[in-house]
């Protein structure tokens, strides 16, 4: 799948760091590792102390995705994604690094009974 993401506006590195996009890895030995994703374009504003990025590359079926695309003065603002059906699927920091630490088929299976389990909760509370 084709991903396109970019930054706010004027993201601001010091705040909580530079802008990242990179996909949360498992490696031999079980540990999860981040492979950082090369920025497609930045444009910097104001003396070099804000910018706009952006980054256009492709993310395989699976594929589970951390980003810090906005900053704030008092959080880290990071998101995370997973690849399903063709479509970037939010979740959070917990589900990402679980899904993460599962091979990619599995992964979209574990997401898929998320999802329904998800589904089940809000029906059953809207009819209470």
């Amino acid at each position: 799948m084709l991903v396109f993401l970019e930054t706010t506006p004027d993201f601001d590195p010091r705040k909580q760091g530079h802008a990242y996009v990179c996909f949360l890895k498992l490696t031999s030995n079980g540990k999860v590792v981040r492979e950082f994703v090369e920025r497609s374009s930045t444009i910097w504003h104001d003396r070099r102390k804000n910018y706009f990025a952006c980054w256009h590359f492709v993310a395989p079926e699976g594929a589970v995705i951390e980003t810090r695309l906005s900053a704030h003065w008092r959080k880290d603002e990071r998101e995370y994604y997973i690849v399903v059906d063709d479509k970037l699927h939010k979740i959070n920091a917990l589900e990402a690094f679980e899904l993460a630490r599962k091979p990619p088929k599995e992964r979209i299976e574990v997401f898929k009974k998320l999802q329904e389990l998800k589904t089940n909760k809000n029906n059953n509370n809207e009819r209470s």
